[in-house]
């Protein structure tokens, strides 16, 4: 958790750094028109929040290694967790997606070159590129991001998983 508040907390860096710059808005950086497009931010977390843990938890169904129990989670460290994890990924997205393939663009024409930079960067790199670049924004690649995080840093939470669960009981 502490790496996502730290991701977090520099989010606006690069929203400074765009503005000290006085070459262009700095909410260019969240869409080509300048605006967040928060509804479909959302629906593509909603989205990708259910199909990615579902997948989750059917992948530990079919293997047999999947067990729930109790979290020591509560409301408030769940709620915390979710909003670092989604202000982390807007920081990525900003930062990843686009300051640095607008500033590579300068350079170069070809958006794909501008995005493809970025791919090798992270294991979800080529779906988040083409949703930028599809939706001319951050929106959907910020939410397809965040739920995706949010299921890989909440799932061992609130489910036992995996070679540990010792002969399928719980070890809690």
């Amino acid at each position: 958790m502490l790496g996502h508040a730290a991701m977090a907390a520099a989010l606006p860096a690069t929203f400074v750094a765009v503005t000290a710059g006085g070459r262009r808005r700095a909410t260019a950086l969240l869409s080509s028109d300048g605006r967040g497009h928060v509804r479909l931010a959302a629906a593509a977390f909603g989205l990708t929040l259910v199909i990615a843990g579902l997948a989750r938890v059917s992948a530990g169904w079919a293997t047999g290694t999947l067990e729930p129990h109790a979290s020591g989670f509560g409301p408030g460290a769940l709620a915390l967790t979710v909003g670092l994890i989604t202000l982390a990924a807007f920081a990525e997205g900003i930062l990843f997606r686009a300051w640095l393939p607008q500033a590579i663009g300068v350079w170069v024409r070809s958006p794909w070159v501008a995005h493809g930079v970025t791919v090798p960067l992270f294991i979800l790199g080529i779906c988040l590129a083409v949703l930028t670049w599809h939706f001319n924004g951050i929106a959907a690649s910020t939410g397809v991001h965040a739920a995706s995080n949010v299921v890989l840093a909440l799932a061992p939470e609130l489910l036992t998983t995996g070679a540990n669960m010792g002969g399928g009981r719980s070890q809690r």
